[in-house]
């Protein structure tokens, strides 16, 4: 929802700390609205909160007052906010202020809650299981009517079919919502985009739930990959999917979901589709056609090829040599797209040391980029993520210097299964031309 000026005044009035605690420094004001796709920085000393379109040395009342002002027309304060909530260190005291604010009921006290300390809500992502396809359903909030829908479909995914449907409405109260989108789409087989007239708007504008996010993360994958067949559009309003979607989704093949009469048959068609029992291709006469698309360096094993489409050899050296300071942007692409492959339900390594030595170098980089991912910020040159304060030598606080050290720590283990698994390749799969693979990588990214 969008907020009266006054409130936005008073809302950053909380977040900088003028009349209560819980305040932001600068570098966290800059760290909460560059989670919203700014490229802000915090330059210590002389300069201060940086910005590329308001200006250099911004107070910090006067930076949140405009960036909330922003916010507030894409209708993102609500996630601002929510994400100002967690990182409270007195979030009682905080919540307690913003009801003033926003003129809600204040928060209840004097109820006894024992034992609710120990109670941890449960997360869609533990629902994800092997062999059962996950999909993660991208909508807009066009109306009541439409949300109703959209989580029908996610219930009957789950209920009638045993697909593992992640939609935002099965989050507990609290939820990062960035965080949600981010991993839903990146740990999904297959994304859902639920079209709309209103759906398209705001994926072109970034306004609201359903919005920028989302849609980057969509652009990204497609324009890497034009032959991904992750993101799958479902018309449900409007005159076609010109109208629904924007031009590089209206053009993959989807499902038209407008006639309700049609619903259950339409289901079926999706349920098929995601367990693969759909458009199953014959072979060519005399053989498999497999052998034909496979170079032979890779003996037959398909995911291998899929996952060495997606890396660089030169780029994960580089990676071993900068981190935990600073590494490429490159590298989340790679790691993003075998996280896909390897979360795929139809994902299959049949050398079992390959798999073996596959599975223990991706856990091992996933751990590293699980922990690390919230510490990192976009560097000023546009191709780096940078350790929050490495470039200044401190360390924003204890959080921080412990996660840095943290990841120093597994970098080793890290760098010895990926040797193991580079060993590995060399020997068993001498005609893999690594130097290759890893040239074509960095082109097609370009």
């Amino acid at each position: 929802m969008k907020y009266a000026p006054l409130i936005i005044k008073k809302l950053a009035d909380l977040l900088v700390g003028n009349n209560t605690v819980n305040k932001l420094s600068g570098k966290d004001l800059v760290d909460l609205f560059n989670e919203f796709g700014f490229n802000d920085d915090y330059i210590y000393p002389n300069v201060g909160i940086a910005t590329a379109d308001l200006g250099n040395g911004l107070s910090r009342t006067d930076y949140a007052r405009k960036r909330l002002r922003i916010l507030n027309d894409k209708e993102q304060v609500d996630v601002a906010l929510s994400l100002y909530l967690d990182g409270c260190s007195d979030r009682r005291l905080a919540e307690e202020t913003l009801n003033t604010i926003l003129g809600k009921a204040p928060v209840v006290t004097g109820v006894d809650i024992k034992g609710s300390a120990s109670f941890q809500p449960h997360s869609q992502f533990d629902d994800i299981k092997p062999g059962v396809p996950t999909v993660f359903i991208s909508y807009s909030w066009d109306d009541q009517d439409h949300k109703k829908w959209a989580k029908q479909l996610a219930d009957d995914l789950r209920t009638k079919y045993n697909i593992c449907s992640l939609i935002d409405q099965y989050n507990s109260a609290g939820v990062n919502l960035v965080e949600f989108m981010n991993k839903g789409i990146r740990v999904a087989d297959r994304v859902l985009m639920i079209g709309t007239p209103i759906y398209k708007q705001r994926s072109e504008s970034g306004i609201g739930t359903g919005g920028k996010y989302e849609e980057v993360i969509v652009t990204t994958e497609i324009y890497k990959n034009t032959d991904t067949i992750k993101f799958i559009p479902l018309l449900r309003r409007g005159d076609s999917f010109d109208d629904s979607f924007i031009n590089i989704v209206s053009v993959l093949n989807g499902y038209d979901f407008r006639d309700d009469s049609k619903y259950e048959d339409k289901l079926q068609e999706l349920a098929d589709e995601l367990y693969g029992r759909t458009n199953i291709i014959p072979a060519l006469a005399g053989g498999s056609s497999e052998s034909t698309i496979i170079p032979t360096a890779y003996k037959g094993e398909r995911w291998l090829y899929e996952l060495m489409n997606h890396f660089s050899f030169f780029l994960m050296d580089g990676y071993f040599e900068r981190m935990p300071c600073r590494f490429d942007m490159r590298v989340m692409i790679m790691f993003d797209t075998w996280n896909a492959i390897i979360n795929s339900s139809v994902y299959q390594i049949k050398d079992a040391q390959l798999k073996k030595h596959i599975d223990e170098f991706f856990i091992a980089w996933r751990d590293i980029c699980e922990l690390g991912w919230r510490y990192f910020s976009d560097s000023n040159n546009g191709t780096d993520y940078v350790f929050y304060g490495a470039e200044f030598d401190f360390f924003k606080d204890t959080e921080h210097e412990n996660a840095f050290h943290k990841l120093t720590g597994m970098l080793g283990p890290l760098y010895v299964k990926y040797k193991a698994f580079v060993a590995y390749l060399d020997s068993q799969y001498p005609d893999i031309d690594r130097e290759k693979v890893s040239v074509d990588f960095v082109n097609n990214l370009k």
